[in-house]
């Protein structure tokens, strides 16, 4: 049977303190009794108490402030405390003794079975207090026995952790060079991105990463790793250097200490003699099979370069390789896109030159000879009879029609205002054939022009307002159309729109369904101007390309570059 319930009653009167004790024994408590504040005291450090019920008002003392007291011992910080009043009733004196530490108030007079049922609340939740106690010195006692446990288990996680950390450094240097790469960088620039990363990794004092030439008759440092700082390289092994590296030769690791290293930068006699350093790894970078240099590494540490440390130098060597190799593939790419870009652009200009020339030949030979023709006609015709002079007149008109008909082509082919006059002047004029030939009035606007474009801005953009004003008067079936010509923000820009039938822009261009389209883009995309259509069925189309005008260094740079293929 389980021990009853231990309530200390500290209360001076007399019939107050028998009626207490007999209600709280007839509930099956055990009543321990004080008439005093020092006498509640004493019992309460005495013995177990579980509850104390305590007068606000002794003779001796405040049982507030005994209260207080009890709460301020650390053995009976646990022990509940209710104080009771019938003189001290008032909220904020409630509040006062709350705030003392009291874990209850009751103020008197209170019904029995009012006064019972809060006991027994307050004893339900001071057991409660004390198992969740016992509970938690039980999980201490747990906690103390698995600290020993988790102090070890807290070591190995600590080493897994610096492995994962060394793990996750070498990720962010290979993301590194990836970024390198994806940023179309150089080799040299890739070179130094990696050493600068991997000494954050290794115990180096000095690195380097050399290229191979296509023949491995020379090799060429890309970059260089010194005293902490990694910088871009680009200068050549002597053939000293290249012939006793067992690396550049056969293609095979080589670790050495306590030597120099071979591939530091050799003194004005080009001699190899130097620092002696602790370890030294020379790894070779090979790419789908092929040597394409080597990644050198020095130290001064003692034990240097362990087999992490290997591990980590090999997957770097590795990534190096492709992404030199990459890099190097790009550059000629590169390179190659721009010849094929200086050489159509090239061809454009022969093209212009062969229009140039045909319609000057059609315009000082085939005209002058059709004019003279029809003069000798026109001289012909007096005093002829009237039958041979209505087949003359007939004649005659032919050779107007004839005429116009070269006009006009020469025109097309080359109008001579474009080169005469400039790109405003010429606009405008096709704009007046185009309006009269095939009835579309053209609204012309243009920003205030004080100077000459280049002459190849300036023929890409009067082909592409030719271009695109003969699809309106093919295909949009419309009356109107506006033609707009500016230069601002260091661009010439040429938009052509019209409120006509419209068309699938994308696929148009994926059918092939309009070569005039994929000229005028062409044609932008080789002067590195931007281009641009808004169409759609029954919306109309919006025609815009943008050139940036190009400074006096890129203008000579263009023209040393086409001089090639002169």
């Amino acid at each position: 049977m389980s021990e009853p319930v231990q309530i200390l009653l500290v209360e001076d009167n007399p019939v107050v303190m028998l009626g207490l004790s007999q209600l709280l024994r007839a509930a099956g408590y055990a009543v321990a009794e004080a008439r005093t504040g020092a006498e509640g005291l004493w019992l309460a450090t005495e013995g177990v108490r579980d509850l104390i019920l305590l007068d606000v008002v002794l003779p001796d003392c405040s049982g507030v402030e005994l209260c207080r007291r009890i709460k301020a011992n650390p053995a009976l910080s646990g022990t509940f405390v209710v104080l009771l009043s019938s003189v001290q009733t008032a909220s904020e004196q409630q509040a006062t003794g709350l705030d003392a530490g009291a874990d209850g108030y009751i103020a008197r007079p209170i019904e029995n079975r009012e006064l019972v049922a809060r006991v027994h609340s307050l004893v339900r939740i001071q057991q409660a207090e004390l198992a969740l106690r016992r509970a938690q010195g039980e999980l201490e006692q747990r906690v103390r026995e698995r600290t020993e446990e988790l102090t070890q288990a807290n070591a190995a996680l600590q080493a897994a952790a610096e492995r994962q950390r060394r793990y996750a450094e070498r990720l962010k240097i290979l993301r590194s060079i990836d970024q390198a790469i994806l940023e179309v960088q150089a080799p040299t620039m890739i070179a130094e991105v990696a050493l600068s990363g991997l000494h954050r990794l290794l115990p180096l004092g000095q690195a380097s990463v050399v290229e191979l030439t296509s023949g491995h008759e020379r090799a060429i440092v890309l970059a260089t790793y010194n005293q902490g700082v990694a910088q871009g390289g680009s200068w050549a092994l002597t053939e000293e250097q290249l012939r006793l590296s067992r690396t550049l030769q056969l293609g095979k690791p080589r670790r050495v200490r306590r030597t120099a290293n071979l591939f530091q930068v050799p003194d004005p006699q080009h001699h190899l003699h130097g620092k002696t350093w602790e370890g030294i790894v020379d790894l070779p970078l090979i790419a789908r099979g092929k040597l394409i240099g080597a990644l050198n590494l020095a130290s001064d540490a003692v034990n240097a370069f362990d087999e992490e440390h290997l591990e980590i130098a090999h997957e770097l060597a590795s990534q190096l390789a492709i992404t030199i190799q990459h890099a190097r593939l790009l550059e000629e790419v590169y390179q190659g896109r721009e010849r094929l870009r200086a050489l159509s652009l090239r061809l454009v200009e022969v093209q212009e030159q062969e229009r140039r020339a045909l319609a000057l030949e059609l315009h000082d030979q085939f005209g002058q000879l059709l004019t003279g023709l029809k003069l000798g006609l026109e001289l012909s015709l007096p005093g002829l009879p009237e039958p041979v002079r209505k087949e003359l007149t007939e004649s005659k008109a032919l050779v107007d029609d004839l005429i116009g008909r070269v006009r006009r082509l020469s025109l097309d082919l080359r109008p001579p205002m474009l080169d005469d006059f400039g790109l405003i002047p010429a606009v405008e004029a096709h704009i007046r054939r185009f309006s009269k030939q095939c009835d579309i009035q053209v609204e012309f606007r243009h920003t205030p022009v004080t100077e000459r474009w280049p002459a190849k801005l300036e023929t890409a953009v009067y082909r592409i307002v030719q271009e695109a004003l003969t699809n309106i008067a093919r295909h949009a079936g419309v009356k109107t159309a506006v033609v707009r010509v500016w230069q601002a923000g260091g661009r010439l820009g040429v938009q052509i729109e019209d409120h006509g039938q419209g068309f699938d822009v994308e696929r148009a261009l994926a059918a092939g369904m309009s070569s005039g389209l994929a000229g005028m883009r062409e044609r932008a995309l080789l002067l590195e101007g931007e281009f641009s259509v808004e169409s759609a069925p029954g919306a109309g189309t919006q025609l815009t390309v943008e050139f940036p005008l190009p400074t006096a260094e890129a203008e000579n740079e263009a023209e040393m570059v086409e001089n090639d293929y002169d």
